[in-house]
């Protein structure tokens, strides 16, 4: 196959696909029916206000967390640290060994199965 008849049909994909992608989304919506309904979701919901970077929370077993920042920018890296602390509460009684828990959240898709 030439070189031009791959570019051709690449070309002729990628504008089927957008135009295919164009047809079936919806138009673009009034800017009134929006602020109507974002004035409506505002004012209808009392957000309570956010916790800090640190919390502490349970009597029986204490769950204290810290995070590695209060706020994030919204350009910059979105990478951020926590550190969570689980013991038994005053109240727990018996002696128990020392135990060491690790927690992995892997989002990059590359333990999927399938």
């Amino acid at each position: 196959m030439k070189l031009r008849t791959v570019a051709i049909a690449s070309m002729l994909g990628m504008l089927s696909s957008s135009a295919a992608a164009y047809v079936m989304t919806d138009g673009p919506r009034p800017a009134r029916a929006i602020q109507v309904a974002m004035a409506a979701a505002t004012s209808a919901v009392d957000l309570p206000e956010p916790p800090g970077p640190r919390f502490v929370a349970g009597e029986v077993l204490r769950v204290e967390g810290r995070l590695g920042h209060e706020q994030l920018s919204a350009s910059g890296s979105r990478e951020t640290y926590v550190m969570f602390e689980v013991a038994g509460g005053e109240g727990a009684g018996r002696k128990r060994a020392p135990l060491d828990i690790a927690l992995v959240i892997d989002r990059s898709g590359s333990m999927a199965g399938g």
